[in-house]
């Protein structure tokens, strides 16, 4: 699981675009597979919107909304000709490792250079 970086994916009603800065807080992370090397990504909620404060676990978001986001990174990534294997979302308590993980490739990645 050693990766120096994971993509994350905001829930939020306003429409935004790709590489948009927003400060935002994982609230649990998809597990998947992209051609048989771990790929987590992040689902988070933007720390600015008052509607959503309240929610602090994926088991607080809808499933079909949960399938969606699986959904969307089993399409696109399978359009590059990728073999794709979703493993199942995890909630909050297992991003810190997860963040711990990358934080420490990343130091390690910077004292091999």
């Amino acid at each position: 699981m050693k990766n120096l970086e994971y993509d994350a994916m905001v829930v939020m009603e306003e429409p935004t675009f790709a590489g948009c800065l927003i400060q935002a807080r994982p609230i649990g992370v998809l597990d998947m597979h992209d051609s048989g090397a771990y790929d987590g990504k992040l689902l988070c909620i933007p720390t600015a919107d008052p509607r959503q404060r309240e929610i602090n676990t994926i088991k607080q978001i809808a499933q079909n909304q949960l399938e969606d986001v699986a959904e969307f990174f089993r399409t696109y990534k399978s359009l590059e000709g990728r073999v794709i294997v979703i493993d199942g979302w995890r909630d909050y308590d297992a991003v810190d490792e997860l963040l711990k993980s990358c934080i420490e490739a990343h130091h390690l990645d910077m004292t091999q250079k």
